[in-house]
């Protein structure tokens, strides 16, 4: 009896079921429903076919992209002048997500999360009706900046009123390797994230800038700056900078080495978005 030979699985399949697994776990996870499930796994197939990865995280990536232009559109003042039910589901669904996020950057203070959730959402309106978001395709990248500074702007109210907030680590005591400590608590899936883009940002920064001692620390104040949420103080401190000006300089250069080259841009883009 002639042995039974199965046929492989095509790359394109392969793909397929991988963009299936990432939409069904992104809108189970968030309860996105702006985009019907079908043509949502339509448009991230397409984009992630177009760009030949059947690399998880890559796919991630794409499907969040594309989900931050849907929310874009549904949030934008201008594109939905009336309280319409996309407009609504929009703001409802971002202000979860905002939610979600802040919950973690500060555990066990529920309120404080809320507060900066809806000082998030009114900046976020007031920053679309201005035409501040250039970029829709990191549209949640943008958000999630301006939650950064309501709970900034959350916690210095506690310190004025004499309540002092959460300790932060101290910035000090570790060195600046892949597995630095995360600055705030995160689920598990976004530490793994993290870590991951961390590993590929420093192999590819110590293979390319390692006999380039400026770049490597211009390099070190963005990942500390926007994988790991120092504040330009505590990179200063960290890095042996006394001005909060030379910081700044550095996290802007570190940004433009990334954006500028191509083997970085990718790089560059998900650390910016990687708390998405």
């Amino acid at each position: 009896m002639p042995s039974q030979v199965s046929t492989p699985i095509s790359i394109d399949e392969e793909l397929h079921v991988l963009c299936e697994r990432v939409v069904a776990r992104l809108m189970t996870r968030y309860d996105w429903q702006l985009l019907e499930e079908d043509e949502f796994l339509r448009i991230v197939f397409e984009r992630a076919q177009a760009e030949g990865s059947v690399i998880e995280s890559v796919v991630a990536r794409v499907a969040k992209n594309e989900y931050a232009l849907a929310l874009y559109d549904a949030c934008h003042p201008r594109r939905n002048p009336e309280p319409l039910p996309r407009h609504q589901r929009g703001y409802e669904e971002l202000g979860r997500y905002l939610h979600d996020i802040a919950c973690h950057k500060r555990p066990g203070r529920i309120q404080d999360a809320e507060d900066a959730t809806q000082r998030a959402l009114l900046d976020i309106y007031q920053a679309l009706q201005e035409d501040k978001c250039r970029k829709p395709g990191a549209f949640l990248a943008f958000c999630i900046g301006k939650l950064r500074g309501a709970l900034t702007s959350v916690d210095r109210s506690h310190k004025v009123g004499g309540e002092q907030p959460a300790s932060l680590d101290d910035p000090t005591g570790a060195a600046i390797e892949p597995n630095l400590v995360e600055r705030s608590a995160t689920s598990p899936d976004e530490e793994t994230e993290r870590r991951r883009l961390a590993e590929a940002v420093w192999t590819e920064l110590l293979r390319k800038f390692q006999k380039h001692p400026k770049a490597v620390q211009q390099l070190k104040a963005v990942v500390l700056k926007h994988m790991h949420e120092y504040s330009n103080q505590e990179i200063g401190a960290k890095l042996g900078i006394a001005s909060a000006g030379a910081v700044s300089t550095l996290i802007s250069r570190g940004r433009k080495k990334l954006e500028n080259n191509q083997e970085f841009r990718e790089l560059a883009f998900q650390m910016l978005s990687s708390q998405v």
